[in-house]
């Protein structure tokens, strides 16, 4: 395992188009922040955190069985954006694993179709662009999974509320390496996306 290298999953949303948590949709016998959290765990990069924020503690019940695999961190600024989500998850790793730490990996709660092969490709990616940021490129946009190499860990931590960290990567372009995942404009924002994703995969 690449211990110098953090997985943050975003969790902290209220999904108020979905109308109920959506970490919480069941896809077969797991929920979607399951399959998502397996899908880390089972890529061995590195360890795990998942960022909560509303419903933290409904949520974090549910993951009673990979409790111990995981950390698990409450962002109770999650109503200032992602970038606050992400933030925390960074921070908990600068603390507890110190400023060896070579990069972040970005994943949302939200992505079902992401895979082992896809995060693997990230990181043999990062193995010889350690000064890079990684980043999935689908639906003529760039998005999240994204990998962060550390020499942009401080342009994270300051980013204010309103800010997406997707301006970290714009301001470096030219740094931006990007990997191909069409089955990102997947996301799950309504129960209409919901059951379209159930019909269809």
């Amino acid at each position: 395992m690449a211990s110098n290298i953090g997985i943050i999953i975003l969790a902290a949303g209220s999904a108020s188009r979905m109308g109920t948590p959506k970490q919480l949709l069941k896809i077969k016998n797991q929920t979607l922040l399951e399959r998502v959290i397996g899908t880390a765990i089972n890529s061995s990069i590195g360890e795990v955190c998942v960022v909560l924020g509303a419903n933290s503690s409904l949520i974090e019940h549910h993951l009673a069985e990979v409790h111990d695999k995981i950390h698990i961190i409450t962002n109770k600024n999650w109503q200032q954006g992602m970038s606050s989500s992400i933030q925390a998850g960074l921070r908990f790793f600068l603390k507890n694993k110190g400023r060896g730490m070579e990069g972040m990996l970005v994943l949302l709660a939200d992505q079902p179709l992401i895979s082992v092969s896809l995060l693997s490709s990230f990181y043999t990616t990062f193995l010889i662009n350690k000064e890079a940021i990684i980043t999935a490129t689908y639906a003529g946009t760039l998005g999240v999974p994204t990998l962060y190499s550390a020499a942009f860990f401080e342009d994270i931590l300051i980013l204010k509320s309103h800010q997406g960290a997707k301006k970290v990567i714009y301001n470096n372009i030219d740094k931006v390496i990007k990997i191909d995942f069409p089955n990102g404009a997947v996301d799950l924002d309504t129960l209409e996306d919901y059951q379209r994703f159930l019909e269809k995969f």
